[in-house]
């Protein structure tokens, strides 16, 4: 299956949840006057709203740039998991409405029958840990590249087995 995810799903879950207590990781200050936009948030534990999960997610301002921006929608997810699991019998009642806002934010081939499916287990969901795909900054160049053999490499190590054979 495949999901291409819209970044406002972000504002939209984590307003579905009441918020979500996010641990951010260091100080977060970006102003863009023309867009109209102000992330503003101090290291330490900071109760979200929608608004600020989303310029949480959105931050790339550091010497990483969007590999620190991947690592802060970890963080938003396992909050998102964390207040899921706070929530205990209400997250059932919560799934319908969490399920619309998903399908109305993602473009995906899962059926939504199997998205109804899928959703009934996650309050029950544990995330024993994440990892991201290898890659590389491109020297002069605002973008990562990858290298496949590393990737497959990388996976089978992640989830177990054999990585293939490439050839040059």
């Amino acid at each position: 299956y495949y999901a291409i995810v819209s970044i406002d799903i972000f504002q939209d879950l984590v307003d579905a949840l009441g918020g979500v207590t996010v641990d951010v990781p260091y100080r977060m200050y970006h102003r863009d006057n023309a867009a109209g936009l102000l992330i503003d948030f101090q290291p330490g534990p900071q109760h979200l709203d929608g608004d600020a999960a989303s310029k949480f997610v959105r931050y790339r301002n550091t010497l990483r740039g969007d590999i620190d921006r991947v690592d802060n929608v970890k963080r938003l997810a396992f909050a998102m998991l964390q207040r899921l699991k706070e929530m205990n019998v209400r997250a059932v009642t919560l799934v319908p409405s969490l399920i619309d806002t998903f399908l109305d934010n993602v473009e995906t081939n899962v059926t939504p029958a199997l998205v109804r499916q899928l959703a009934a287990r996650i309050p029950n969901l544990r995330l024993a840990a994440t990892a991201t795909l290898p890659v590389h900054e491109v020297e002069g160049k605002t973008y990562v590249t990858y290298d496949p053999a590393e990737v497959n490499r990388f996976i089978a190590q992640t989830f177990g087995g054999q990585a293939r054979e490439f050839a040059e």
